[in-house]
């Protein structure tokens, strides 16, 4: 049975490029490598506005939101510190936007002709398509 630091740890952040566009997923234990090797500074929502943090703002924060922990927040505890656990990070130097491709099968031309036959224009179940 995994442990709650482990459970933690591989939860998902959020990752953005440097133009605030979703480019995937990751776990904390990613995420915050990314932030202490200052390739990604923390996304934070604060009095609604958002706010950017680096690994050392993170964890000054961190350091003082400690004591009055909120139930939904996530912490991991390292030797001298204990640190919150970011959901959103921002790379800073990556500008490419994410390629998605979708792959050329039956279903997906179906999915994209709403289940339309070309041959007579009418429209089926989808297990009716697929045979």
């Amino acid at each position: 049975m995994r442990t709650e630091t482990e459970r933690v740890l591989s939860a998902s952040v959020l990752v953005l490029n440097r133009s605030y566009i979703a480019v995937h997923l990751v776990s904390v234990r990613r995420a915050l490598v990314l932030l202490y090797r200052e390739i990604a500074e923390v996304i934070y929502l604060e009095d609604g506005h958002y706010a950017n943090y680096s690994f050392e703002t993170w964890c000054a924060l961190s350091e003082l939101r400690s004591e009055a922990k909120q139930s939904i927040d996530d912490w991991v505890r390292a030797v001298n510190f204990e640190i919150q656990v970011p959901r959103i990070v921002r790379l800073t130097e990556f500008d490419r936007i994410p390629r998605h491709s979708l792959g050329f099968n039956r279903q997906n031309l179906f999915a994209r002709d709403n289940h339309r036959c070309q041959y007579c224009g009418r429209s089926f179940p989808p297990h009716q398509l697929m045979h």
